[in-house]
């Protein structure tokens, strides 16, 4: 089965950026988007066909950081792979999401081939998830 791809991104032209990375990448896998925290959580718990979620911090009603804590602290979502996709570089911010179960942290380049290389060594750990030449 093919899994999806969930983005809690709440800037269009940030999502847009990360779903041209994704591609430029190779990867195919249907990705599905929610804007806010507690929409990506009401997506997540009816889509059982989620296998990675790609989470900004900096989002509206939950941020990614509560975001983060409540998916952890449900035993159907502890393997989930959830990477942090943030404009944020602050080592503090890095450090509070890997504490609360991040599996990777990329922050957000618009050098397109940047991002894209970042995206790329992240997700790599995740290739048995992914539709990846």
């Amino acid at each position: 089965m093919t899994k999806k791809i969930l983005l809690i991104e709440d800037s269009v032209n940030d999502a847009q950026l990360t779903l041209h990375a994704l591609r430029t990448c190779g990867i195919e896998n249907p990705v599905v988007d929610e804007f806010d925290g507690a929409e990506g959580l009401i997506r997540l718990a009816d889509d059982p066909e989620i296998g990675l979620v790609l989470l900004d911090l900096k989002l509206q009603k939950i941020n990614g950081f509560e975001f983060l804590k409540i998916v952890r602290s449900n035993p159907r979502f502890v393997e989930l792979p959830v990477v942090i996709v943030s404009n944020s570089s602050v080592l503090s911010d890095r450090t509070r999401a890997e504490m609360l179960g991040a599996s990777g942290y990329i922050v957000k380049d618009f050098d397109l081939e940047e991002f894209r290389a970042s995206i790329f060594h992240t997700l790599k750990p995740f290739r048995n998830l992914l539709i990846w030449p």
